[in-house]
């Protein structure tokens, strides 16, 4: 079973290359373009390291990184 990865970035490009580069490297990869999207989804999955912008549609990223601390302690979250 290969890790799962979150990215979340409110640019497709970023998602995109970023997913594409991973996905090709064996990752499972799921991508989300907001917060609200980011956190259903970190709800119904156990991630292995999650990327996530800073800055998200007026929202911050640290609100994804507190959701993944909170449910999943050992899963690293690097802001982007």
């Amino acid at each position: 079973m290969s890790e799962k990865i979150l990215i979340v970035d409110d640019e497709e490009n970023i998602c995109f290359t970023l997913g594409r580069f991973l996905s090709d490297e064996g990752y499972a990869v799921t991508t989300a373009s907001d917060v609200e999207s980011a956190l259903e989804k970190i709800e119904k999955t156990d991630f292995d390291l999650v990327f996530a912008d800073i800055l998200l549609k007026g929202r911050s990223g640290t609100e994804i990184l507190k959701a993944v601390t909170d449910r999943q302690k050992n899963c690293p979250v690097v802001m982007i």
